[in-house]
């Protein structure tokens, strides 16, 4: 896999432990755990699409659209509804790893971009701030 894509696959590998951890808890827990996801995943965007802009990433709108159509539905759920977006939120990542990101990480990659393995146990937020630099 390369370096690239892999930096998009650690920050979904990262949020679906987040999605899993989430799974195990309760009630007012839980209702905080799912906030905090929705808004680690806002701010993870916010950096890929900053990183689309510095690239003048080309499919960037496509790309945008569906991070908001994502934000949007999540954000929307009553918290009855939560839990079931859990189930299909795994889905949504592997899927959008296989076309949008991996898209976007060639288009990295042709800018010259690099990542390394040893950044893996860096945070999701700062293994895209290095990425966006």
């Amino acid at each position: 896999m390369d370096h690239e894509i892999a930096l998009f696959a650690e920050v979904h590998d990262i949020l679906l432990v987040q999605v899993r951890d989430l799974l195990g808890m309760q009630g007012e827990r839980f209702n905080a755990g799912m906030a905090q996801l929705v808004e680690d995943l806002a701010e993870d965007f916010r950096l890929e699409e900053e990183l689309m802009t510095a690239l003048d990433y080309r499919g960037r709108d496509r790309h945008v659209a569906e991070h908001t159509e994502l934000l949007g539905s999540l954000r929307s759920l009553a918290p009855s509804e939560a839990r079931a977006a859990l189930t299909w939120l795994p889905i949504w990542f592997q899927q959008h790893l296989a076309n949008e990101d991996t898209e976007l990480a060639h288009a990295l990659q042709a800018k010259g971009g690099r990542r390394h393995p040893e950044d893996a146990a860096r945070p999701v937020s700062g293994a895209l701030e290095e990425a966006v630099r």
